[in-house]
């Protein structure tokens, strides 16, 4: 995850994603490795000067939901509603049952 911080600020997704699935073949890795990364990928797609497919950025806050790391984090979810746009993050919210203001 810590190899993923600069691209993430950088707005490489495409650099996070390589490193997300090399870190899925990893067998040392923890869960926490994996929420980490996952939120640099979340950081990413947010800062991108390209847009990311929603589903994408969709299918990793569902991931980060699934590992109860996305309701308790606000950074989280302003990157999701940055990488989103406000109608998408709205579905995304209503989708995962989130009580968000």
């Amino acid at each position: 995850a810590l190899l993923a911080k600069p691209h993430a600020a950088a707005g490489d997704f495409e650099m996070v994603e390589e490193l997300l699935e090399d870190l899925k073949l990893c067998p040392e890795a923890e869960e926490s490795d994996l929420q980490a990364c996952l939120r640099a990928l979340l950081a990413a797609y947010a800062r991108s000067p390209r847009n990311p497919k929603d589903e994408k950025v969709a299918h990793c806050c569902e991931r980060l939901f699934a590992l109860k790391s996305l309701d308790r984090d606000a950074t989280a979810l302003g990157d999701a509603r940055r990488a989103l746009g406000r109608d998408g993050y709205q579905r995304l919210v209503e989708s995962l049952g989130l009580d968000v203001q």
